[in-house]
């Protein structure tokens, strides 16, 4: 996966408070691209789902699983994925300020055949001029007793008046390409091809 970004790009402007009402649509919107990753078929690599409109560029990166102990007394081990926000580019559809709203889509395999599916939402500003941005990053916790899961994200373009521009859908659904484990300190960490198993703690 290709991780080179542009050094100039601009920040993006988070979360303005004054536009409560359009995070409702956002989310909605949001999910409704998620519903065709949610029931697409597996595959071997990182896949695009749901593309329509004047969608913008994405770069994901690799995501990769972090541990740690909380010393003292009732100290534990904590565990869990780090989703790094993806580099985005900016819609065609329009050339002032866009919003894009991105989900996380986090599904656990659960040991007895079972699967749990977590979302978060959030979108983010880009300025009229400001050709690409990095969204931010999203940290699910696992807890010591691990898991197995997939990440799947869904994006959507905004114009400056909350016009709907573009959207697509990403599978995180490769192995090593999509996936990486850094240094297990407590617990195990294992790549498959399409997901990311953390282990008990050691």
């Amino acid at each position: 996966m290709d991780t080179t970004t542009d050094t100039t790009t601009t920040p993006p402007i988070r979360h303005r408070p004054r536009l409560r009402r359009s995070l409702t649509s956002l989310v909605v919107a949001v999910l409704t691209v998620l519903v065709g990753i949610l029931q697409a078929p597996g595959a071997s690599a990182l896949q695009y789902y749901n593309a329509s409109g004047w969608y913008g560029g994405v770069t994901p990166y690799k995501v990769t699983h972090f541990d740690y102990w909380t010393p003292g007394p009732g100290s534990v081990v904590m565990a869990g994925l780090h989703v790094p926000g993806p580099l985005v580019t900016r819609s065609n559809g329009s050339t002032g300020l866009q919003k894009v709203g991105i989900t996380y889509v986090i599904t656990r395999y659960l040991s007895n055949g079972f699967t749990s599916t977590e979302q978060w939402s959030s979108y983010y500003w880009l300025p009229a001029g400001t050709t690409q941005a990095r969204l931010g990053d999203h940290k699910q916790s696992a807890t010591a007793t691990g898991g197995r899961f997939n990440v799947r994200t869904g994006l959507v373009w905004y114009d400056s008046s909350n016009r709907w521009l573009g959207q697509r859908a990403i599978d995180y659904n490769g192995g090593l390409s999509d996936y990486a484990c850094t240094y297990s300190h407590y617990v195990a960490c294992l790549v498959y091809n399409g997901s990311i198993s953390i282990g008990n703690r050691r």
